[in-house]
């Protein structure tokens, strides 16, 4: 297999104005820029550590607006991730740079259609995933659905059989078709199904139609009064990237395949946990809560082996990776490190933003 035949793309957004440190990022608070890049720099590492080692024959590339090199108690992580043989890609936070005062939630979020608009102009199909993703084992057939289907996407709510259900968001599928049709009075889907933002495969051309649709809706939205196109949870369409590209990926009468039988998002916190048992089955899994305890801790042990021992966390570990990812809870001692971890953190960010205000 060449390993040009797949790109596996994440992306990294830092902020740009000292406005976008009063954006709210639910899993970690307010914090500063400098403790924004240190938790993502440590995701970026781990994500391609294990990517790389499950994925060998991959294309992995990583696109940051940081120039900057960021370099932890020696250290430098550009300079590592470029040694697991990944193409870094330096692209600026422009198109898709949301205004002040037009969204309260996950701004940074809107770079991924700035990285989608690049990987338009590729020459292969490219699977993107959020950085706080990891890829468990290698997705045996993933070259296959990418050539026979349009647009690989995740249903992250699976109530497609519930267009009225409003958990988990307190909007339906309903009411989010309603206020769809309200920007576009012909838009086709009546109950819209609600697409998770951390995964997309698709080949350049579809890569290229959903940037135009996302640039065209999301100026239309930009040029409009702020409280125009609310969603019935009280949330704009630009209160994270999920609204938007819903409104695509359910606009075009595409072939789609539904990843759900390879990724979950998995909620891993002591007072909301959605493990299940066939998470261990999984390709990948989506890690949202774990940016403070199990992602810290599975950098600090890749950096503490030696370079001859990179399969720490291969494709014959994923017992180890769960219990540091709190997938499973069998080993006491490690929730124990776990929990030790996510409070010196959570205490370090409240500090951060305490000194940041003042």
């Amino acid at each position: 297999m060449s390993k040009k035949k797949i790109n596996i793309v994440t992306c990294l957004a830092i902020d740009q104005q000292p406005s976008d440190h009063s954006i709210k990022y639910k899993a970690i608070g307010r914090v500063s820029r400098d403790m924004k890049r240190k938790i993502y720099w440590r995701l970026v590492y781990v994500y391609f550590a294990i990517s790389v080692r499950n994925n060998p024959h991959f294309h992995h590339i990583f696109f940051t607006n940081d120039q900057d090199d960021f370099v932890l108690e020696g250290f430098n992580f550009s300079e590592e991730v470029r040694k697991l043989g990944v193409e870094i890609r330096f692209l600026p936070f422009t198109q898709f740079y949301i205004p002040a005062g037009h969204s309260k939630l996950f701004k940074n979020a809107y770079y991924k259609f700035e990285v989608f608009r690049e990987l338009a102009s590729e020459q292969i199909p490219s699977v993107y995933t959020d950085i706080d993703c990891i890829w468990v084992r290698h997705w045996q057939n993933l070259t296959d659905l990418l050539d026979e289907y349009d647009i690989l996407i995740y249903d992250v709510y699976e109530r497609s059989d519930k267009p009225h259900i409003k958990h988990p968001n307190n909007t339906s599928m309903k009411e989010m078709g309603d206020v769809f049709r309200s920007i576009d009075s012909d838009y086709p889907s009546e109950f819209p199904i609600w697409y998770g933002g951390e995964f997309l495969g698709a080949k350049p051309e579809i890569y290229n139609r959903i940037t135009h649709k996302i640039e065209q809706v999301y100026r239309q939205i930009l040029g409009s009064d702020k409280e125009s196109f609310l969603l019935p949870n009280g949330e704009s369409m630009l209160d994270g990237d999920e609204y938007l590209s819903t409104y695509v990926y359910n606009y075009f009468d595409w072939k789609v395949f539904h990843v759900n039988s390879h990724i979950r998002r998995v909620w891993t916190q002591y007072n909301y946990k959605t493990t299940r048992p066939s998470d261990m089955d999984l390709c990948l899994w989506h890690l949202p809560a774990e940016k403070l305890s199990g992602f810290p801790l599975v950098f600090k042990r890749l950096r503490e082996k030696s370079t001859n021992e990179l399969d720490y966390f291969g494709p014959d570990q994923i017992s180890l990776l769960a219990n540091y990812l709190g997938i499973t809870s069998d080993n006491k001692w490690m929730a124990t490190r776990r929990t030790y971890e996510y409070i010196k953190n959570k205490v370090w960010g409240i500090w951060d933003h305490f000194w940041l205000k003042n």
